[in-house]
């Protein structure tokens, strides 16, 4: 009877030891090792060491903030010509796989922030809800992009990374030759969001064929007009022959100074921001 109770003994203290094992190795898998290699991250990252920082960042997956720092130095090495992912919104137009990220084409770096715009049409809206004389000032896509499209698109912490800044209102240059009466352009604004002006377009886009650009799946299902692989329209915030239309790019990419219908939904909106690359 000793015997058997000693044998029980020597199992139970066998069993705890295992636990505690099992238990140790799991803490230093899930909390230890992770917390050494995110210290290890946190410190290359501030010594400058970005792209050995990003290695581990990655490995670490969700852990803590690696998510919010790797998407940090992914911007800082932002490039003039290149593809940066910044933000979500429905694209693909399944919503049960949630939404995609946007992809950023990056145009200008300047006293570290970077203008960009996204590679695809996002969405079909109208400039403006009524067929009236409307600047970007007045518009109802600039509320909307500075409202419910900057809420759905991007979380607290993007908007952070997002300035305020001045969005000049440029003249069309489509009528500046002299031989037409420039549309009046309204007035300076400050926004986060805004659309790239007829004239930026020509700036940051050498050719018709840079110009062009495809709408998402989900731009189509809201009723923009579907040029398959040649392109889509997209508006600029510059004023077309008159206030009541807005210049715009076609589908193959050439600026249209004439432009659209203000009330009319079948251009695309490429929107474009500032992004702080200060932090």
């Amino acid at each position: 009877m000793g015997k058997i109770n000693s044998n029980k003994k020597i199992i139970i203290f066998i069993a705890m030891l295992i636990i505690i094992i099992v238990a140790t190795v799991s803490v230093a898998i899930n909390i230890i090792l992770p917390n050494i290699k995110y210290n290890k991250a946190v410190d290359l990252m501030n010594s400058g060491y970005g792209d050995d920082a990003c290695i581990l960042f990655e490995e670490l997956g969700a852990y803590k903030d690696s998510v919010t720092y790797l998407k940090k130095i992914q911007l800082k090495n932002a490039r003039v010509g290149e593809y940066i992912t910044f933000g979500k919104y429905e694209q693909d137009n399944d919503t049960s796989n949630g939404a995609e990220d946007i992809e950023w084409l990056v145009l200008e770096i300047k006293n570290d922030k970077a203008l960009v715009v996204s590679r695809y049409g996002l969405d079909s809206k109208s400039y403006h809800d009524a067929w009236v004389n409307v600047t970007w000032e007045t518009s109802s896509l600039r509320k909307w992009l500075n409202s419910e499209f900057i809420d759905t698109a991007f979380c607290e912490k993007d908007k952070e990374l997002i300035p305020l800044s001045d969005v000049p209102a440029h003249g069309n240059p489509g009528y500046e030759n002299g031989n037409a009466v420039n549309t009046p352009p309204g007035k300076l604004t400050q926004d986060k969001v805004f659309l790239l002006s007829a004239r930026e377009a020509y700036k940051y886009f050498d050719s018709n064929e840079e110009r062009r650009c495809k709408a998402t799946e989900y731009a189509i299902s809201k009723g923009c007009s579907n040029f398959s692989a040649k392109g889509n329209e997209w508006f600029t915030r510059t004023a077309g022959g008159s206030q009541q239309f807005v210049a715009m790019v076609n589908h193959v990419g050439a600026v249209a100074p004439g432009g659209l219908n203000v009330e009319k939904d079948i251009a695309t909106v490429r929107p474009a921001l500032w992004i702080n690359l200060d932090f």
